[in-house]
């Protein structure tokens, strides 16, 4: 069980809003039996209540790290959230995915380089990213997110790689047998460095690969997934979610330009 204190949305379809996925989160990361309790909650229990402090937890919402508390002093295994990662901080809930992140969730799951392509402004980043997030109990040796909208020249994709998880030089060195994901963002650049992405799964076989680009990397064993901008009901909410005041817009100050600028 997880308890969170905020003010949520009240809508036709039910709590909608940043304070329900903060909730949903603290549930996920804990047990069975587990009871968490975020800081907003715990700042408003009186002594009576016996809470262990668990220390600050990065979510798999990606927002920035928390505390958490238990409830009683029960032992439990290790929370399941985000470690050993560098992935962004983001501030707002992901909106309308849950059909892309259950697809691509089985195909990060089942396949050892995965690319998520589709036009720019698609949603590709962001969906990359909590894919990354879901799946970092599957890679006790880090998630690593490298950024390459910076990057213009294909002879520096290596370094950055290396940069990126931690190694002084040589990324397949460093990687070895590790059970790691690294993801590639905005790879469609710097797609004439396909070949070192293949030598790196090559000569690393625990290691895994997801790629964003508006282009596919054309090697071997490169399973593709085409990621298409929000359905209108999902850019409603998405528009709904970043311009409201604390209070649901009325559908008709909802314009189609303002819906293709919020997604």
């Amino acid at each position: 069980m997880g308890l969170h204190t905020g003010e949520p949305i009240v809508t036709d379809e039910g709590y909608i809003g940043g304070d329900v996925h903060r909730a949903a989160r603290v549930m996920s990361a804990g047990h069975g039996g587990q009871v968490l309790i975020s800081e907003a909650t715990a700042r408003l229990l009186d002594s009576r209540a016996e809470l262990s402090d668990l220390g600050e937890h990065r979510l798999k919402d990606l927002s920035a790290p928390e505390r958490l508390y238990q409830l009683g002093e029960v032992a439990f295994p290790p929370l399941k959230t985000l470690y050993r990662t560098n992935l962004p901080v983001v501030t707002t809930p992901l909106v309308g995915r849950e059909r892309e992140l259950e697809e691509a969730g089985a195909l990060v799951r089942s396949h050892r380089l995965l690319t998520l392509t589709g036009p720019g402004g698609s949603g590709k980043t962001r969906l990359a990213v909590h894919l990354a997030a879901n799946a970092a109990e599957d890679f006790p040796d880090g998630v690593f997110w490298v950024p390459l909208q910076a990057i213009r020249n294909p002879a520096n994709v290596e370094h950055t790689i290396a940069a990126a998880v931690g190694a002084d030089d040589e990324p397949i060195a460093h990687v070895g047998s590790n059970q790691l994901l690294v993801l590639l963002d905005n790879f469609e650049q710097v797609v004439e460095a396909s070949p070192t992405v293949s030598s790196l799964l090559t000569g690393t076989p625990n290691a895994k690969v997801l790629v964003t680009s508006r282009e596919p990397l054309h090697i071997a064993s490169e399973q593709q997934y085409p990621v298409e901008p929000l359905l209108l009901d999902d850019a409603e909410l998405l528009f709904d979610e970043r311009a409201r005041g604390g209070a649901r817009l009325p559908r008709d100050t909802r314009g189609g330009a303002d819906l293709r600028a919020a997604r």
